[in-house]
């Protein structure tokens, strides 16, 4: 039975350079003005000991990619443990850049050039129903999916001052994402909404998004 809380979590789904982040913090400023109690989280967690694993997740090969598949559930588990459950317990409205769906999105893709496409939906479905089942990963109350072109995005990526490259960039890995977002958040159960974002300035995407958050 999904655990019930008082505060709110709404999770923001989409491709590198969608603009996931800045949606998120103009959404924030938005919340604490009309005197809500906002707590930002990420997946992977900005946490210890994971922020010291996120050069690693973004680029290292060395691990087998089964292993790094339940790393990163293991931290979602801990980031859900500590600091999520609690901040909804206070009433907070969380705001994620990213969740669990990310992590089927994206070791979906990886995975099925080990064990199958198949294999690897299979997999990835049954782990997932086990840690929701025991509460250890939470249903949000809404997912918001930033959509658009993964070229546009790849070139916003390229133009971002700092920009470390990851070893998602590749085109072609990217479009397998997109295509896996698709399918699996059209069979999520919990409200889902999908703003394109190719033709709105960002004012107008966090306009759109606070729309749909009340």
């Amino acid at each position: 039975m999904r655990e019930s809380f008082d505060g709110r979590f709404i999770v923001f789904e989409g491709l590198d350079g969608s603009g996931k982040s800045s949606v998120i913090l103009g959404v924030k400023e938005i919340l604490l003005k009309k005197g809500q109690e906002v707590v930002l989280v990420a997946d992977p967690p900005t946490i210890e000991p994971w922020i010291s694993l996120k050069e690693y997740f973004e680029q290292g090969e060395k691990i087998d990619k089964v292993a790094e598949a339940f790393m990163l559930l293991a931290s979602r588990i801990d980031n859900t443990s500590r600091i999520i459950k609690k901040s909804l317990i206070r009433g907070s409205i969380v705001l994620a850049d990213r969740y669990y769906p990310s992590w089927l999105v994206y070791q979906q893709v990886r995975l099925s050039d080990v064990i199958g496409f198949s294999e690897a939906t299979m997999f990835l479905d049954q782990l997932q129903s086990i840690v929701e089942d025991y509460n250890l990963v939470l249903k949000p109350d809404k997912i918001i999916f930033l959509q658009g072109d993964p070229k546009a995005f790849a070139q916003r990526l390229k133009e971002r001052n700092g920009y470390k490259s990851s070893k998602y960039d590749d085109i072609d890995f990217q479009h397998r994402v997109a295509e896996a977002y698709e399918q699996i958040l059209a069979n999520e159960s919990c409200e889902v909404f999908f703003v394109d974002v190719m033709n709105l300035s960002l004012s107008e995407v966090i306009t759109r998004v606070m729309n749909y958050i009340h």
